[in-house]
């Protein structure tokens, strides 16, 4: 069940996460799709028009507009303004004062907005073998994962994965840093990452709110922030960046 909170009101100077979501449409009519993207740049429409699967396509123009949707109606910065980069590593940000991650999986889309460095994982819950847990994770996380109840062991590997996907994009260096190389202590009452043997000065946020996916965020302020959670609707981007008739004429 996915918990829908009043739109967010912006950022500004408060400490919060702005957690955003959008159910991504089994079809978009194309010409709306491709009226869409020309909102996007031209190296983003060339990697949108490589995808094989058109849903992944989907998925990848959904979680930019959301951020663009975001900077022109809380920011009032005019699309044509927003141009996005990326750090060394691939991580892509921009120079309005703000930090993003975008995460999507199965139907959705979820992005996170921030003052502060942050990262967003979602995945949708599915079969897995559990051993590969002993590859992917540190060992004290494995023997945390094999001490729960074997019918939820799957649903927990989903856990950890979130949390840790979410901490290595708020850090924004991708794989270069091994997976192994820090563990998630889950005995505490807050969530602790830990590195090299001291706590990392992290806020880990774990939000049961769609039904079959875990979604973790990671914020590189130490402290607890306001979380401020909505759902947005395709149609919504459809009358910001296109003439309001797509939406009425599209069946999504």
């Amino acid at each position: 069940m996915l918990i829908l909170c009043k739109y967010y009101k912006g950022i500004g100077k408060q400490k919060m996460i702005e957690i955003l979501f959008i159910k991504v449409p089994s079809k978009i009519d194309e010409h709306v799709f491709n009226s869409l993207i020309s909102n996007v740049s031209k190296e983003k429409q060339q990697t949108l028009f490589r995808y094989v699967n058109v849903k992944d396509a989907y998925r990848s123009l959904l979680g930019e507009l959301l951020i663009r949707k975001y900077l022109i109606q809380i920011l009032n910065i005019p699309n044509e303004k927003i141009s996005f980069r990326k750090n060394e590593y691939g991580k892509p940000f921009v120079d309005f004062g703000i930090h993003f991650n975008i995460s999507h999986s199965g139907d959705w889309v979820a992005c996170a907005i921030s003052n502060y460095p942050v990262g967003i994982d979602i995945e949708r819950i599915s079969e897995i073998d559990i051993k590969i847990a002993e590859q992917f994770f540190h060992e004290n996380e494995y023997i945390w994962l094999l001490s729960k109840e074997q019918n939820s062991q799957v649903a927990s590997f989903f856990e950890l994965w979130t949390i840790k996907e979410s901490y290595i994009k708020a850090i924004g260096k991708g794989m270069h840093i091994p997976i192994h190389s820090f563990w998630i202590d889950k005995k505490q009452i807050q969530t602790v990452i830990y590195k090299q043997g001291k706590k990392e000065p992290v806020t880990i946020y774990e939000l049961e709110l769609i039904e079959g996916y875990k979604l973790s965020c990671c914020s590189l302020f130490p402290s607890a922030m306001d979380l401020s959670i909505a759902t947005l609707q395709v149609e919504e981007l459809c009358n910001l960046f296109l003439d309001s008739t797509f939406s009425e004429n599209n069946n999504f």
